[in-house]
């Protein structure tokens, strides 16, 4: 019931501003709570949401997280603070400086180069950090131990089944020879992502045809690069490629080039089809994480959550299906959730 106000509350408040009529501040509304302010609570526990950009994967999960934390905590007991990195290196160091400066309590960090640089600020504090969708927390050094988090850092990961999503192009099309990737050098979870690409493909005997990106600006210079050299591409959890995924999905469509990707929101935003985590629930999940620690529990019985295979679903978006003029096997169709907008 305290979920269904809120949302209400959420609705009347977008209406009210688009009409002019009403405005919504942060914080509490007769007895409610924004999820959208930037801070919220007015409670002593400080907990601090951090995103590496903003980009529909991570806003769905920042949503969530909040959400979450709105439904499970008393708001008279904590202050929450969100803050958006800008995937500015030097603004995510300074934010974390500054919560540290504060005395931070909780640090939720979205995405892999946030929980990296919060590992750093926040070794040997008090303060403990949990991060979301980080594809490989021991590879990027953010935990050593997934069942049993040492210091104070443990989360939730987004790890990619790679082989699932070669083995729904090869479905697709029996005929698939070469593979696509598009990656941010910069970015561990993509780099580390593309290692373990190289060695699935060889395995399978796919040509595999990567270019890296340094920022979303890129996209269509590169995929116009590539399309020619390719017969899928796949999409993994890298960010600068997850906001550019509309103007990605626009090219491959146009040259009718199967994109498989590995996050539900990026098929929402134009990508064909995938198997992935639903992204809301980790989302909770992680959130869950967050009001466990500062129930008490300790970082290292608080194992970090990865997401098996059987908890992935498959989603596809009719849109590009059609537009691409793609055929999917009946098979698979019947067993997919369609995210077409």
């Amino acid at each position: 019931m305290k979920k269904l106000f809120k949302n209400a509350v959420k609705v009347l408040c977008a209406a009210g501003m688009l009409l002019g009529l009403a405005s919504c501040s942060n914080g509490s509304t007769n007895g409610t709570v924004d999820i959208h302010a930037k801070v919220i609570g007015t409670g002593n526990q400080k907990i601090a949401v951090v995103k590496y950009m903003s980009h529909t994967s991570l806003n769905m999960i920042e949503d969530s997280i909040v959400g979450e934390i709105v439904d499970k905590l008393d708001e008279k007991n904590y202050t929450l603070t969100k803050y958006d990195g800008a995937a500015d290196a030097g603004l995510i160091s300074q934010t974390m400086s500054s919560l540290k400066s504060n005395n931070t309590d909780v640090v939720i960090c979205i995405a892999t180069p946030v929980a990296i640089a919060a590992k750093a600020a926040f070794v040997g504090t008090n303060t403990k950090v949990v991060f979301a969708a980080v594809s490989d927390p021991v590879s990027a050094n953010v935990v050593t131990s997934l069942s049993s988090p040492e210091g104070n850092v443990t989360g939730t990961s987004d790890a990619v089944d790679l082989d699932k999503q070669l083995e729904l192009a090869y479905k697709v099309n029996p005929n698939i020879k070469n593979i696509g990737y598009i990656y941010t050098g910069g970015e561990a979870n993509s780099v580390a992502n593309f290692t373990r690409l190289q060695v699935l493909s060889a395995e399978k005997g796919f040509t595999l045809v990567d270019r890296q990106i340094t920022s979303p600006a890129e996209i269509t210079e590169v995929a116009n690069s590539i399309t020619s050299k390719i017969d899928a591409l796949i999409v993994t959890d890298d960010n600068n490629v997850a906001s550019a995924m509309p103007t990605l999905s626009t090219i491959l469509i146009e040259k009718k080039i199967p994109c498989y990707c590995a996050a539900d929101s990026e098929i929402m935003d134009g990508g064909m089809m995938g198997y992935s985590i639903n992204y809301e629930k980790l989302g909770r999940d992680t959130a869950d994480m967050a009001v466990e620690l500062i129930g008490g529990k300790s970082v290292n019985d608080v194992p970090v959550k990865v997401y098996a295979s059987n908890e992935l679903a498959l989603y596809y978006n009719s849109i590009f299906v059609r537009n691409a003029n793609i055929t999917i096997p009946q098979e698979l169709l019947s067993k997919a959730k369609d995210l077409a907008k």
